[in-house]
């Protein structure tokens, strides 16, 4: 029998980086009766295609131009918000957060989740016409952090451990690390509908050469490092948005310095004996995990403030690196107690009690929507995912062919979304998540998924 449910559409942009915490929502917001579906973003068009009824809600990670949102609100009772790339900047958190929502779009957002307190202060000051939709919940990307939810990654952090030994990460986000993609964001801005976007044109382009510049002045710290006698090994994780190549052509180069980008970040950080960042959240991570945390400073850095930035030992020369890998390897076995930064507890909302995906699928229940059936996969379908997987090897091997081209910068969807989102590694993570409840899961098409209990 089809049941009818709450639909509840979780799209995800970068898997690394997403797909994880969108099933830990999901099993709770399976468990509180919606049917809920998880797509990659290339997935849209045809989840809104599929819907015979309106109603149900698009939750989503930013804001979207208002003829894309009305489309979606055609189809859906409500859009909703938890915008995952704004993180803990502190400074800059209003003008960002402001960027990132369209002009006229405010009053077709029903909900917009925000990480913190400080965010959400912010968010009310600067987005009047939603202000009564913002809520203080933090994010379920924080709580796979959360040392209650170590044991989801207890096998893969152990392979890491015995494959690699120990190390210290470095996380890479300098974004612009290659002309290539500095060349495709820059184009990618002078193409874009938003008028706001295009008029930061120059400083875009005067940021992405000072970051650039930035980024290969630390590629000369690094060579030094691994000319030096005994020094431990740094793996690198590179940033999904960034030229994923470059870092490998990188680190041909070198002998105690790899360049790795497996799976999702949580065990390669728990398996760590220490964190090096520029001002991601990975060092958040790291602190809620006890880890020493360090922020290498280059000189006319452009993150040296924030949240990752003040809970960090500050690192301003080869030596000071060198010295805090060795530290951090000799104490691999003694990690710290964990007593949250000041700073950490303004920025970051955590209750003792709930995940935040409990409260965010408990805010979710007070709206009120219509119950829809289970979608039905037919032969159209299957014929889409046969042409969509043609279509896909075709791009692979156009990257092959494309990837010494100076001018072209490419994000490919194997990077963004590697392997696909499938049905057995959804149950694989579902059935560590919970073993006395029963799951079911289904693939509706490529790379997206339904999931109800």
């Amino acid at each position: 029998m089809n049941s009818k449910k709450k639909f509840l559409f979780l799209p995800v942009e970068f898997k690394h980086r997403e797909f994880l915490s969108k099933l830990l929502l999901a099993s709770f917001a399976s468990k509180a009766g919606f049917r809920v579906y998880v797509g990659s973003t290339n997935t849209i068009s045809r989840v809104l295609n599929l819907k015979k009824y309106k109603g149900g809600i698009f939750f989503y990670k930013g804001g979207v131009d208002l003829d894309t949102l009305l489309k979606i609100k055609k189809k859906f009772d409500y859009f909703v918000i938890l915008d995952e790339e704004l993180g803990t900047e502190k400074k800059l958190y209003a003008k960002v957060a402001k960027r990132r929502i369209w002009p006229n779009t405010e009053k077709y957002t029903d909900r917009y989740f925000v990480i913190g307190k400080h965010g959400y202060e912010v968010s009310r000051d600067i987005f009047p016409e939603m202000k009564n939709s913002v809520r203080c919940t933090g994010w379920p990307r924080v709580d796979l952090w959360r040392k209650e939810n170590e044991f989801l990654f207890k096998d893969k952090t152990e392979s890491i451990s015995k494959r690699y030994g120990k190390y210290v990460l470095f996380v890479s986000d300098f974004g612009y690390n290659s002309e290539k993609i500095i060349n495709d964001r820059l184009e990618g801005i002078k193409n874009s509908n938003w008028k706001s976007l295009k008029n930061e044109l120059s400083i875009r382009k005067k940021f992405s050469d000072n970051t650039f510049k930035e980024y290969n002045q630390f590629l000369k710290i690094l060579k030094n490092y691994d000319r030096m006698k005994n020094c431990p090994l740094i793996i690198i994780r590179p940033h999904p948005a960034e030229d994923i190549d470059a870092w490998f052509d990188f680190s041909k180069e070198l002998t105690n310095i790899k360049v790795i980008y497996e799976g999702e970040i949580t065990p390669w950080i728990n398996a760590s004996s220490g964190i090096l960042h520029r001002g991601c959240t990975s060092a958040i991570q790291a602190h809620m995990q006890g880890l020493p945390v360090g922020y290498f400073v280059a000189e006319k850095s452009n993150k040296q403030e924030g949240t990752p930035h003040s809970i960090s030992q500050h690192l301003f020369t080869i030596d000071d690196l060198f010295q805090f890998c060795k530290r951090a390897i000799s104490n691999n076995n003694k990690r710290n107690l964990i007593t949250y930064h000041d700073e950490f507890k303004k920025m970051i909302y955590i209750e003792n009690d709930k995940l935040a995906s409990e409260l965010i699928v408990e805010d979710l229940l007070k709206l009120q929507t219509i119950h829809e059936p289970s979608y039905q996969t037919n032969s159209k379908d299957l014929m889409i995912d046969i042409l969509l997987n043609i279509k896909s090897n075709i791009k692979k091997l156009s990257k092959h062919f494309l990837k010494n081209k100076q001018k072209i910068g490419i994000t490919p969807e194997a990077v963004k979304i590697p392997n696909g989102i499938t049905k057995h590694e959804t149950e694989d993570f579902l059935n560590k998540l919970d073993l006395n409840q029963r799951f079911k899961v289904k693939q509706i098409f490529k790379d997206c998924i339904e999931i109800e209990i």
